[in-house]
């Protein structure tokens, strides 16, 4: 779900869908009845579960655009498998925790992607520093352009609404 219109966005632009995104995810959340926080609806996956993984990925998305940054591409832009490699080690390693930590850490995890773009110079947030990925230049704007509140809020609006 890389959004083709972040590549034209200005970052301070990026940084206020990003605060839309997360609201509206939270809110999303609230519409989920006591009872039902622990079922798994997304292939074995429950709120739990994307919580801690949007946690997760808000600091991949840093490190990400470091990467961009020092000549690199991300690990995460490779290949699929590395990805939910990634995915299953982060949810393993977070099994024990409750979903109020998982809440906590995307608010803090947020946050630290919020400050890291807020400082991030704008003159290089479109800039490519030489790779290329699937054919588009790697800038930290594409980094940033996968909408991970905005998918899971749908994921989570659709298994509501089969309900």
């Amino acid at each position: 779900m890389f959004q083709e219109k972040y590549r034209s966005m200005s970052k301070e632009e990026i940084i206020e869908q990003y605060g839309q995104d997360y609201d509206t995810f939270f809110m999303t959340l609230k519409l989920i009845p006591p009872g039902k926080f622990s079922e798994k609806f997304l292939n074995g996956w429950g709120i739990k579960e994307i919580t801690a993984h949007i946690a997760s990925w808000n600091l991949e998305t840093i490190k990400g655009n470091q990467a961009v940054v020092d000549g690199g591409i991300p690990w995460f832009f490779d290949d699929e498998e590395k990805i939910n490699n990634y995915n299953t080690k982060e949810i393993e390693r977070k099994k024990k925790a409750t979903l109020e930590n998982n809440l906590q850490e995307i608010e803090i995890t947020h946050n630290r992607l919020i400050k890291f773009l807020e400082k991030f110079p704008s003159n290089l947030f479109h800039q490519s520093f030489g790779k290329t990925w699937k054919g588009q230049e790697v800038t930290p704007s594409l980094v940033c352009s996968y909408r991970h509140y905005l998918h899971h809020t749908q994921d989570i609006i659709r298994w509501l609404e089969q309900e």
